[in-house]
């Protein structure tokens, strides 16, 4: 403001003088050219941001939707361990785009809140959409933390889903009987008779059985 009231006390000053009134010209020119461009800026980074956080929220919506819970107490085979490592990986795949979109944001916030600081005073107004921008990037940050913890959350449910994946070996000993060796292993004489494929309830010592899964 100081600069353009130099300008226009040069003018009053030397009115005769048409060459300084086409220098005030261009300078006003040069001021609405950069409004427009940061204008046109702050536009494509609010449309990058919200397509991020639509991303995020579909994301966050399909992970409800798989009730993690119910999973950890229903899953009982090696399938629904690769499952949950799908999921962990197409996971860690979006946090990886997320953060390079954020990065990439973020640098660009910054570029942008360079050349405003360097701007007159009248771009005061967008100073506060860039904060308003920063406000968001601090949301999106929050959102890819929660993500982050999710991912852990998974990695332990997968861990647990492969223990459990593998199916305990019971070698039969004397005076062993399967309503023995069921109620040992909190299972049923059924259980362990299908798992084995076996027709009756005869075992000989020595023999090998699987033991299934608790369904408890």
């Amino acid at each position: 403001m100081l600069r353009i009231s130099a300008f226009v006390l040069a003018i009053f000053m030397l009115s005769s003088c048409s060459s300084h009134l086409a220098l005030l010209h261009k300078e006003k020119h040069d001021t609405i050219v950069a409004l427009d461009e940061m204008r046109i800026e702050l536009s494509d980074m609010k449309h990058s941001l919200n397509n991020s956080q639509v991303e995020i929220q579909l994301l966050e919506e399909k992970i409800r939707a798989q009730d993690i819970s119910h999973n950890i107490s229903k899953t009982q085979s090696t399938s629904s361990a690769l499952n949950a490592e799908q999921k962990l990986a197409y996971i860690e795949r979006r946090l990886v785009q997320l953060e390079s979109v954020q990065e990439k944001l973020a640098s660009e916030l910054r570029k942008l809140s360079l050349h405003a600081n360097q701007t007159s005073g009248s771009l005061s107004d967008y100073q506060n959409r860039i904060n308003g921008i920063e406000t968001d990037i601090a949301s999106q940050s929050q959102r890819v933390q929660e993500l982050s913890e999710l991912k852990t959350t998974l990695k332990s449910i997968s861990k647990a889903i492969k223990a459990k994946s593998t199916k305990e070996t019971y070698t039969v000993k004397g005076g062993d009987t399967l309503e023995k060796i069921a109620r040992m292993y909190k299972t049923s004489v059924e259980a362990i008779k299908k798992e084995n494929q076996l027709n009756s309830t005869k075992i000989v010592v020595g023999q090998d059985l699987k033991i299934p899964y608790d369904e408890q």
